[in-house]
């Protein structure tokens, strides 16, 4: 379990606005906010990024500003007794114009936004997922600064979220708050990506190992080729040229290079889309977006939790389907390189001093068989027996035309066929094996960790309500944030909300 030393999070207030919820203007009927980043601690907001507010007397609006991200290096975020720099903390990237409005337009009627810069400097909550581009959130800094134990003695390098396309909007009309969409509770909020990332050397030996699984079927081709091939018969061939010795037969497979950047060629997604690993460069992304189950990202009710221990058997599945894929991709390339495979004939004797030597080498491919290429001959055969014998030979191979065919292609229908393509398979899932529990072994105790650090919620809502004069209680405000990263959980130990959008408002009944 993971303990965390910090029991509050806040955000230094140089550069920021004063509070990025409602409450700004707690003496007027109604009052709205919102922003791009916000801070909390124990349910009290505190200071946000691109925060716009509005308040029915003093300032109705619409109200807006835009996330200026060179304001932020001056920024903290205070853990108890611990400051890191918020640019630690997360990193906006490369994302699109963003920011905030607000407005108070009636004790019964709001709207506050947060999301995409619009023309004329308005906002709006949708738009196009490659114009926000994503925000990274540095968890292993998180975890350092606030004393996690576990967490840093993990074999992982890089523990990041990437959120995207984040916002939301919150509309009053008539005393009511609007629910458009119709899923999730009142509002509505978007988010386009939600992934965890992790770098870990125990990804970066798994490629050793499936290196190693490419080499392994190049033994088995070799020994396959070597077992199967009918020396005699191929001698027999050649029968016709007086004297053939029985040759030396040589398989050399060096496929191993080319089944390997066959895997490395791109990363590789499960079919469940819950997990994308790149053995090329250690990374592993866990897609939270796929692990929420039936309407995705944008369709869960209040609060849904996005990391929990409940998903990683979800995620261990993944990754032996990722596994099990690897294994058809390495069988499925070894067709495609039987051009690697080379069989050598050399048939050698030596005629005597004065008879000279008999050296005829011949060499062809796996590719060749198949083709019906004769691959080449090489006559390096010396002396007047030894060169009349070598001669003869050379010109006997290089004329057998379709003969050799029945032959040679038992050995090649054997490396294709099922009967080959389950060899294969036995020997990549032995090393397989040891590969798939050394990476889901690594993601339990992680899990175990984020399970009692990290709260990343989507759709994150407090509701708050009064008394009308019928004595019923009824909505009269709502906090909503497109994100919610909760840190020491079961300390409420504070929140980054991203995406966030606000109101409180009089409903008629209820005292302004």
């Amino acid at each position: 379990m993971a303990i965390v030393s910090a029991t509050a999070l806040m955000i230094g207030t140089v550069g920021l606005s004063p509070s990025a919820a409602v409450g700004n203007f707690q003496d007027e009927a109604a009052e709205s906010a919102a922003s791009i980043l916000a801070s909390s601690v124990g349910g009290n907001d505190l200071v946000g990024v691109a925060a716009t507010s509005a308040g029915l007397k003093s300032s109705p609006g619409a109200n807006n500003d835009a996330l200026n991200v060179d304001v932020l290096g001056d920024q903290v975020v205070q853990f108890g007794d611990v400051s890191i720099p918020l640019n630690d903390v997360i990193d906006f990237g490369a994302m699109g114009a963003l920011g905030s409005s607000s407005e108070a337009g009636s004790a019964t009627a709001t709207r506050s936004v947060s999301g995409l810069l619009a023309e004329g400097g308005s906002v709006k909550l949708s738009g196009d997922d490659a114009s926000f581009g994503a925000a990274t959130i540095n968890l292993l800094s998180l975890s350092e600064s606030a004393g996690v134990e576990g967490l840093t003695d993990l074999a992982i390098d890089q523990l990041e979220l990437k959120l995207g396309a984040f916002g939301s909007e919150v509309v009053v009309e008539d005393g009511k708050i609007l629910d458009p969409d119709g899923v999730g509770g009142p509002g509505q909020y978007r988010v386009g990506q939600a992934d965890l990332l992790l770098r870990s050397p125990l990804v970066g030996d798994a490629a050793n190992g499936i290196y190693g699984a490419a080499g392994a079927v190049d033994t088995t081709v070799e020994d396959l080729v070597n077992k199967n091939l009918d020396v005699d018969a191929l001698t027999g061939l050649v029968s016709g040229v007086p004297g053939v010795p029985t040759p030396t037969v040589t398989v050399d497979s060096n496929m191993q290079d080319t089944l390997f950047q066959r895997v490395l060629n791109q990363p590789i997604t499960s079919h469940n889309k819950v997990v994308t690993i790149d053995f090329s460069t250690g990374e592993l992304q866990i897609h939270l977006d796929q692990v929420v189950g039936k309407g995705g990202l944008n369709a869960q009710e209040p609060n849904a939790e996005l990391i929990s221990s409940e998903i990683y058997p979800l995620i261990a599945e993944s990754i032996h389907d990722i596994m099990h894929d690897i294994t058809n991709l390495l069988v499925g390339a070894i067709e495609d390189s039987l051009n690697a495979v080379t069989i050598t004939v050399q048939f050698a004797d030596d005629k005597g001093l004065v008879g000279g030597n008999l050296d005829v080498t011949w060499t062809f491919t796996l590719a060749d068989i198949a083709s019906g290429d004769l691959g080449e001959v090489t006559d390096n055969s010396s002396g007047l027996i030894g060169g009349t014998a070598g001669t003869a030979l050379a010109t006997a191979i290089q004329t057998l035309g379709s003969t050799v065919g029945p032959v040679l292609a038992p050995v090649y229908e054997l490396i294709i066929s099922d009967a080959g393509d389950h060899i294969f398979e036995l020997v990549i899932n032995d090393i397989k094996f040891g590969i798939t529990s050394s990476i889901v072994n690594m993601l339990s105790p992680l899990f175990e960790v984020l399970n009692g650090f990290v709260s990343l919620q989507v759709n994150h809502q407090e509701i708050g309500t009064c008394e009308n004069s019928a004595g019923e209680d009824v909505t009269n405000s709502l906090d909503l944030s497109a994100l919610s990263l909760g840190l020491a959980r079961s300390a409420d130990g504070g929140r980054l909300n991203l995406g966030n959008s606000s109101t409180r408002f009089t409903p008629v009944g209820c005292s302004s």
